[in-house]
């Protein structure tokens, strides 16, 4: 069963502002976002250096939709 996920930047890290979001759609309904899916996806969608390294979690929102 596919579960898609949202996560939310709840506070401004480096490049990466605040409320910024993306989706996330796995197939398996136990992986969650990793912050290698989380860094892809952020600069595919608001451009290809928003994000070098990784966020710490306390800096997002991660929600199961």
């Amino acid at each position: 069963m596919a579960v898609l996920w949202r996560v939310t930047v709840k506070k401004k890290y480096g490049t990466v502002a605040s409320g910024m979001w993306i989706e996330l759609l796995f197939q398996n309904n136990s992986q969650i976002p990793m912050q290698e899916d989380i860094r892809n996806a952020l600069n595919a969608k608001y451009g290809k250096n928003t994000l070098n390294g990784t966020i710490p979690k306390e800096f997002l929102e991660i929600v199961k939709l």
